[in-house]
């Protein structure tokens, strides 16, 4: 029997916070997402099994300005990098790891109207817009909406278009490209951006819920496998 995706136990660590520049004692959390390269290539792609993870999507905190931000823990050549700090944030008695190699993004707050790396042409202005009104905490209803055919156009865009809604979400999933968590998500988002296409009401908080997740959608499809072919491209041959 295949190692299933461990959590995280709050694995403790030192960074520097990418907002204020403290070097703080914090800890990591997660992972939000798993990654194995495609032999012979540069490519990653999610994976839920923890032993053959090459790189771990994590979450922290910087106890000095409270802001939140990503972390990409790789195995860079080390046997079972990631299963390993899994392994050892479940000790009670570890101690602070220093991860020198660690890759750091930041995760712009909800109030921010964020770009999402990757993203299908068809849905960049929607979802500006999405955050736009989720912000002016305008146009619920729409919100709502306008989020299930963002989710629909990605479908179709990573090649789901035939079937049903929820036979095209589970093929995602069967293909590796979310997690069960999120696939639940887009059958949730589906469900209620249909009954705000039909009821015509929704609640501010609904909507901002939804973008929410449509948001970490987006990151881990799109905006995460493409920063990790960026990180791992090949640099430019030098030309004498």
């Amino acid at each position: 029997m295949r190692e299933s995706q461990q959590k995280m136990h709050d694995l403790k660590i030192r960074v520097t916070c990418p907002y204020c520049d403290n070097h703080e004692r914090t800890t990591i959390s997660g992972p939000i997402a798993l990654f194995k390269k495609l032999p012979g290539t540069l490519k990653f792609v999610l994976t839920d099994q923890t032993l053959e993870a090459e790189k771990m999507v994590c979450h922290t905190y910087c106890p000095n300005c409270a802001n939140v931000f990503g972390v990409v823990i790789a195995d860079n050549g080390r046997n079972h990098r990631c299963q390993k700090l899994l392994e050892r944030s479940s000790s009670v008695d570890s101690t602070d790891v220093l991860l020198q190699d660690m890759q750091i993004f930041t995760q712009p707050k909800s109030t921010s109207t964020q770009t999402i790396l990757g993203l299908p042409e068809e849905i960049t202005q929607p979802f500006h817009d999405l955050q736009e009104d989720v912000k002016k905490k305008r146009n619920a209803a729409g919100v709502m909406s306008i989020s299930r055919g963002c989710l629909d156009v990605c479908l179709k865009e990573q090649g789901y278009a035939e079937g049903d809604r929820r036979s095209r979400i589970q093929k995602l999933l069967e293909d590796g490209k979310i997690t069960i968590g999120l696939a639940e998500w887009a059958n949730n988002l589906w469900s209620e951006g249909s009954d705000a296409v039909h009821d015509l009401k929704a609640t501010t908080e609904q909507a901002a819920e939804h973008v929410e997740w449509l948001k970490l959608f987006l990151q881990v499809v799109y905006e995460l496998p493409e920063q990790i072919r960026i990180s791992n491209a090949e640099p430019p041959e030098e030309h004498s």
